[in-house]
C-alpha cells in the first residue's frame, strides 16, 4: 500500500488526487494513514483538501483527527470549511466539537454558516442540539438568497420539532421564486404533520405555472392523506395541456386511493393524442386491477384457455383473460404477467408501445391484441 500512497501523492490534478486518497482510505494500514493525511494537507485547493480530509476521517487515529480538525479550522473558503466541519464531526470528541461549533458560528457566509450548524447539531452533547438548531433556523429565515434559504430549510427539516417546522414552512412559503418554493415545500414534506401538509398542498394548488404545480403535487403526493390526494388529483385533471396532465397523472397514481384510480384512468382514456394516451395507460396499468381496466375499456371478460396457442413451451397462462371491446368488437388479452413472461408490445389504436414494467413489487400487465404471433411473444420465456 505504500506504493499506492506514493502513486496517489504524485497525481498532479488535485481533485483527482483527493478522490484517489478517499478511495484508498478504507484499505490503508495505520502506518500509512499519516502519509496520506500529510498529502491531503498539502493540497492547495480548499475543496479538494476538504474532500481528502473527510474521506480519510473515518479511518484516522484520534491524534490525526486533531490534526485534520486544525487544518479544517484554517480553511478560508466558507463553504469548504462548513463541509469539512460536518465531515469530521462524527469523529470529534466533546472539546473538538466545541471548537468546531465556535468556528461554525464565526462563518460569515449565511448559507455556509447555517449548513455547518445543522450538520454539527446531531453530534453535539444532548443538551446542545435544540438550541443550536433553533439558532440555525433563525439564521435560515433571515437568509436573503432564496436558493440558499431553500437549501438550508431542506437541510434543517429532518431535525426540527413540530413547532419549529411551522416556522420553517412559513419561511418556505415566503420564497417568491416558484421553482425554489416548490423545492422547499417538497423537501419539508416528509417531516410535516397533516395540517401542515394541507397548507403545503394549498400553496401547491395556488402555483400559476403548470410545470411548477405538477412538481409540487407529485413531490407532496407520497405524504398526502386520502382527502388531500383527491384534491391533488382534481388539480391534475383540471390541467388543460394533455402532456402536462399526463405527467401529473403518472406522478400521482402510485399514491392514489383505490377509489381515485378510476378517475385517473378515465382521464387517460379521454386523451386525444393516441401516443400520449397509450403511454399514460401504460404508466397507470400496474396500479389498476383487471376489473378496472376492463370496465373502463367497456369490455367483457372471459378465460383465455380456448385461444392460447398449443405450441408455447411455457404452456397455458390462466392468469391472462380476454376482453372484448363493446365499441369495436376487438378482443384483447389482459392480465398480470409473472416472471419469466414479458409483453413486448401493446396496441392503442394504431400505436404500439413497450409495456414492460420495471417498478418493484408491481405485477407486469399485458394488454395485447388476440393473435397467435402476439400471444407467442407474451408466452415466450425470457
Amino acid at each position: 500500500m505504500a506504493r499506492a500512497v506514493e502513486a496517489a501523492a504524485s497525481i498532479t490534478d488535485e481533485s483527482t488526487r483527493a478522490q484517489v486518497f478517499t478511495r484508498l482510505a478504507p484499505y490503508l494500514p495505520v502506518d500509512q494513514m499519516a502519509t496520506a493525511l500529510e498529502a491531503a494537507l498539502a493540497l492547495t485547493d480548499d475543496m479538494s483538501r476538504v474532500q481528502a480530509l473527510t474521506g480519510l476521517a473515518p479511518y484516522l487515529p484520534d491524534d490525526q483527527i486533531a490534526t485534520a480538525l486544525e487544518a479544517a479550522l484554517t480553511i478560508s473558503n466558507a463553504s469548504a470549511m462548513a463541509r469539512a466541519l460536518i465531515g469530521l464531526a462524527p469523529r470529534l470528541n466533546t472539546d473538538q466539537l466545541a471548537a468546531a461549533l465556535d468556528a461554525a458560528r464565526e462563518i460569515t457566509d449565511e448559507v455556509a454558516r447555517t449548513r455547518a450548524l445543522t450538520g454539527l447539531a446531531p453530534w453535539l452533547p444532548a443538551d446542545q442540539p435544540a438550541a443550536v438548531l433553533a439558532h440555525a433556523l433563525d439564521l435560515t429565515v433571515a437568509i436573503t438568497n432564496e436558493w440558499g434559504r431553500m437549501e438550508a430549510l431542506t437541510d434543517l427539516a429532518p431535525y426540527l420539532p413540530d413547532d419549529q417546522l411551522i416556522k420553517a414552512l412559513d419561511a418556505a412559503l415566503a420564497i417568491t421564486d416558484e421553482s425554489w418554493r416548490v423545492q422547499a415545500l417538497t423537501g419539508l414534506a416528509p417531516h410535516l404533520q397533516a395540517d401542515q401538509l394541507t397548507v403545503s398542498l394549498d400553496a401547491a394548488l395556488a402555483l400559476t405555472d403548470d410545470a411548477s404545480r405538477i412538481r409540487a403535487l407529485t413531490g407532496l403526493a407520497p405524504y398526502l392523506s386520502g382527502d388531500q390526494s383527491a384534491a391533488a388529483l382534481e388539480a391534475a385533471l383540471a390541467i388543460t395541456d394533455e402532456s402536462m396532465r399526463a405527467h401529473a397523472l403518472t406522478g400521482l397514481v402510485p399514491y392514489l386511493q383505490a377509489d381515485q384510480l378510476p378517475a385517473a384512468l378515465e382521464a387517460a382514456l379521454a386523451m386525444t393524442d393516441e401516443s400520449l394516451r397509450g403511454q399514460t395507460l401504460t404508466d397507470l396499468a400496474p396500479y389498476l386491477g383487471i376489473d378496472q381496466l376492463t370496465a373502463a375499456l367497456g369490455a367483457t371478460s372471459a378465460p383465455l384457455d380456448d385461444l392460447w396457442p398449443a405450441e408455447p413451451a411455457t404452456g397455458p397462462a390462466p392468469h391472462l383473460r380476454t376482453i372484448s371491446l363493446a365499441s369495436s368488437g376487438e378482443r384483447f388479452a389482459i392480465g398480470p404477467l409473472p416472471p419469466p413472461l414479458v409483453v413486448r408490445e401493446m396496441r392503442m389504436g394504431s400505436v404500439w408501445l413497450d409495456l414492460v414494467q420495471q417498478a418493484p413489487n408491481i405485477a407486469q400487465f399485458a394488454i395485447v391484441p388476440i393473435a397467435g404471433a402476439v400471444l407467442w411473444r407474451v408466452a415466450k420465456a425470457l
